[in-house]
């Protein structure tokens, strides 16, 4: 329709990332073990400065905060609705086909909800999740860090994906608005 228009979007990237295999992690004590992968790192700091351009942003430095690699199996069949918190980027890359769904959760539901009529056809406009399953090896989902989101494990064969946290180099904001940070 002519002159329908999406405004203040969210941005997702989800998109296929070719990388070398990446041999997983011993699990020791935990579903979660930390390991930095230099090539993962660079490409996803790229797809993001890339992203903040094209969203009409400065190309702001930025650094990698964390970096870890998921198991999900028994031990770890879910993980809860969360947010990441000091980092302002995140995302995952699956290094094998994922036997786990990935849930983003739009942070308007509650207010489509309450305002609008029940969905016919799902669109950008009215949707309250977005289920990312059925994630071939080699794909990576980068979103805000304050898009709520959690996990599940299908059962069966345990399942991986390597998360990171993303953040802005100092200094940021602009000093003639008072939001300036050094």
């Amino acid at each position: 329709m002519e002159g329908l228009n999406q405004v203040f979007p969210i941005p997702l990237y989800m998109n296929e990332l070719k990388l070398d295999d990446n041999e997983l992690p011993i699990f020791i004590d935990s579903n979660i073990a930390r390991h930095e992968i230099p090539e993962l790192k660079e490409k996803v700091l790229e797809i993001i400065s890339n992203m903040l351009q094209e969203m009409g942003y400065v190309d702001q430095p930025l650094k990698l905060n964390d970096m870890w690699f998921n198991r999900y199996d028994e031990k770890r069949p879910f993980l809860e609705y969360h947010f990441h918190q000091n980092c302002s980027w995140t995302g995952t890359y699956y290094p094998e086909d994922a036997n786990h769904v990935m849930i983003l959760y739009n942070p308007h539901a509650n207010l489509i909800q309450s305002h609008y009529p029940t969905v016919v056809t799902p669109t950008g406009f009215n949707q309250e999740v977005i289920h990312a399953s059925d994630i071939k090896k080699g794909q990576l989902i980068i979103h805000p860090s304050w898009m709520a989101h959690q996990v599940f494990w299908n059962g069966g064969e345990p399942s991986h994906s390597i998360s990171f946290d993303v953040g802005y180099e100092l200094p940021i904001g602009d000093k003639e608005y008072g939001s300036y940070s050094e």
